[in-house]
């Protein structure tokens, strides 16, 4: 019999798992009500075909060695934020871009962040539609893109939490998706919006932290170098409002940039959001799969990517044949 101290600790953990569950779907819902706008949002159904997601972590490169775009079957791709400094964006043609970076659309930081990606979209020689979050409506980066006809599709990034089922049906009505830490949740949480059966992911390094060093002034820094860049210098580990200040050429704060313990708290909410992503797609039978040479998310199957292509072109050539 369990004797009354282990009793008390099981109760215990299930009241405090209960309270974070009751927390997290209240805040959910005054997030969903305070964010919600009746505007109807509009996602292409992908049918059969097959999702690749380009991250910007440092081994993209070497993952998509050797890998010709004609060779990859029924297979759409999808870029992020700076992937379009990539080489893979003219290679690949990404027939979709993510962003859900603030940085896209505060005024201040257009000139920097809008003005590149806006001249890269008007080179490519392909139709891209841009996906933004829908707070980003109306904004410099809206008009912007809006004056150059370019295809814009919204979708809704507030944050969902609490009990689980109430998770999937938030999920499942496109009114939310876990925390974008990462603009990768927005990726996957979109690719499994429009049905997309499988989704490969890759240039998922998420290994910043190997690179993060407390110089001799006790500031945090750290390298982060991605797939378009050969180098990157080592610089303080910015928080988005010191990004803000640093491109307004404002002096930096103390509190600017990050202390050891809020760096590895905020990057302990992006795997967080991994796993409760991982879970929502599976339960609308969307398989993702981390094909990324090198990662440390532990929360989707790897696969290599040449065996996640092999798969592809056998599963297309089981398809009967018109007559």
């Amino acid at each position: 019999m369990p004797g009354k101290h282990h009793l008390a600790r099981l109760a215990a953990t299930y009241v405090s798992l209960a309270t974070k569950n009751l927390s997290g779907l209240l805040g959910s819902l005054f997030r969903v009500l305070y964010d919600f706008r009746p505007v109807q949002l509009s996602l292409p159904s992908a049918g059969s075909r097959r999702l690749v997601i380009f991250g910007t972590g440092p081994t993209l490169r070497e993952t998509l060695t050797d890998i010709d775009p004609k060779e990859c079957g029924d297979t759409d791709f999808m870029s992020v934020n700076e992937g379009y400094r990539d080489y893979s964006f003219t290679k690949f043609k990404p027939i979709y871009h993510v962003l859900a970076d603030p940085i896209y659309w505060d005024p201040a930081s257009a000139a920097t962040y809008v003005t590149p990606l806006i001249a890269a979209l008007d080179r490519s020689d392909w139709p891209v539609t841009v996906l933004l979050p829908l707070r980003a409506k109306g904004s410099v980066l809206h008009a912007t893109l809006a004056s150059r006809k370019a295809h814009i599709t919204f979708y809704r990034s507030t944050t969902i939490s609490g009990f689980h089922l109430f998770q999937y049906a938030a999920f499942l009505h496109r009114l939310g998706m876990p925390r974008v830490q990462n603009v990768l949740v927005a990726a996957i949480s979109l690719g499994a919006w429009m049905q997309y059966p499988e989704i490969a992911v890759l240039g998922a390094d998420h290994s910043w932290h190997e690179t993060i060093v407390v110089n001799d002034r006790n500031i945090v820094c750290v390298r982060q170098l991605h797939s378009y860049e050969n180098e990157c210098a080592e610089t303080p580990f910015l928080k988005p409002e010191g990004v803000g200040r640093s491109l307004s050429n404002k002096p930096l704060l103390k509190s600017d940039v990050f202390n050891m313990a809020e760096i590895f708290t905020a990057w302990s909410l992006v795997y967080e959001s991994y796993y409760q992503l991982n879970l929502l797609t599976a339960r609308l039978k969307c398989s993702v799969y981390n094909c990324s040479g090198k990662s440390f998310i532990d929360a989707f199957q790897r696969k290599p990517f040449k065996q996640f292509l092999r798969a592809n072109k056998t599963s297309s050539a089981e398809q009967p044949q018109p007559q």
